[in-house]
């Protein structure tokens, strides 16, 4: 695809996967419900009322019928902004992954078959 004489393509590594999973992060000593709005095997896109700061640590966990345990993510947050939505105001931030662990390749495999 050409726009405007540069050609566009997606610079992702690995395919997202739309997705709604209710999750909660950790920034600190403190916890928040967010919720992940795609996720990947390096990174994931949250949505929350609380955003942390850009280069922050924070760990996600996921608890999901798909798996037996929680999915416990740890990584760095790369970006946020803030949207307006029907549920008023949102942040919206993406995390990449510092080091997923095997069970998020299985929560991977059971969302999309």
């Amino acid at each position: 695809m050409t726009v405007a004489g540069y050609v566009t393509q997606d610079r992702r590594m690995t395919s997202r996967i739309p997705t709604r999973l209710d999750c909660q992060f950790s920034c600190g000593e403190t916890s928040h419900p967010a919720v992940i709005l795609d996720l990947s095997l390096r990174g994931a896109f949250l949505s929350s009322r609380d955003l942390p700061p850009n280069h922050s640590r924070i760990t996600i966990t996921v608890k999901t019928p798909h798996l037996t345990k929680p999915l416990i993510l740890a990584g760095e947050v790369v970006r946020g902004g803030m949207v307006i939505s029907d549920h008023g105001r949102l942040n919206r931030f993406g995390v990449k992954f510092s080091d997923p662990p095997v069970n998020l390749v299985e929560l991977i495999r059971k969302m999309i078959l």
